[in-house]
């Protein structure tokens, strides 16, 4: 018989990465942690079930909506972002606030659930094209040397980079996610870590060394996708402030 050759499909089993509407796979080896962008990545078709998620236990289901809440503001933020990614994230913020408290403590909540996995998917379109920027620079050094999960690595200083990045376009986020501000927005995310135990400041890490942090952060490609910019001092004093 011929061979037939199948077109690569994606079948998410959580809701967060949006892997399956983007062209980035993410590639850890002992203390390594590398991101492949390429074409051949990208999926042909996207089978997205939310039922596939139910089973996903409640603090894998807190990373994994971080991270889709960070890929939304990421690519919101970035220094690429365009008016279609732009109205995704909205959407993908606004779907993540108003779902992921009730998919954490229920995780048999099927409506929760689908409204996640669009946020996941959303999150991913979000990004794809603008990239991400210094909340997933950040991640690396965190998850290769502190063996955070990516969502939880993500999540760390996500609140801290919607203080820094606040601006006019950041409030319209806010305002069309239900929000009253920026501060509010901020808060939230800091709840969402809190209540499911995350890691939060540099103590719950261990021996974290803010300087070193910094330094490999400030390397990343992705840290000059950030609106503002975010030299290794400037990182150094964000990390001690999550001391």
């Amino acid at each position: 018989f011929p061979a037939v050759r199948l077109p690569m499909v994606a079948v998410p089993t959580t809701a967060g990465t949006g892997s399956e509407v983007t062209q980035v796979s993410v590639i850890s080896h002992g203390k390594e942690k590398k991101t492949i962008n390429n074409p051949v990545f990208m999926p042909k078709l996207a089978i997205v079930d939310p039922a596939l998620t139910l089973t996903v236990p409640p603090r894998t289901t807190m990373n994994t909506g971080l991270d889709a809440m960070a890929h939304a503001l990421e690519g919101y933020w970035s220094k690429n972002h365009q008016p279609i990614s732009d109205a995704l994230a909205v959407q993908a913020v606004r779907l993540v606030l108003e779902n992921l408290e009730t998919a954490y403590r229920d995780g048999s909540n099927l409506e929760a659930r689908t409204n996640m996995s669009l946020a996941a998917l959303l999150g991913g379109l979000s990004f794809a094209l603008p990239k991400t920027a210094g909340s997933h620079a950040c991640s690396y050094p965190l998850s290769e040397d502190y063996h955070l999960p990516h969502g939880e690595a993500c999540a760390f200083t996500l609140d801290s980079f919607v203080r820094i990045n606040a601006d006019d376009r950041l409030e319209g986020l806010c305002r069309r996610a239900g929000l009253s501000g920026t501060q509010e927005l901020a808060d939230r995310i800091r709840a969402f870590k809190k209540e499911a135990g995350l890691k939060m400041t540099l103590s719950d890490l261990g021996d974290a060394d803010p300087a070193a942090l910094a330094k490999a952060a400030a390397v990343h490609p992705l840290m000059q996708n950030n609106p503002v910019r975010m030299d290794e001092a400037a990182l150094k004093t964000m990390f001690e402030a999550l001391s």
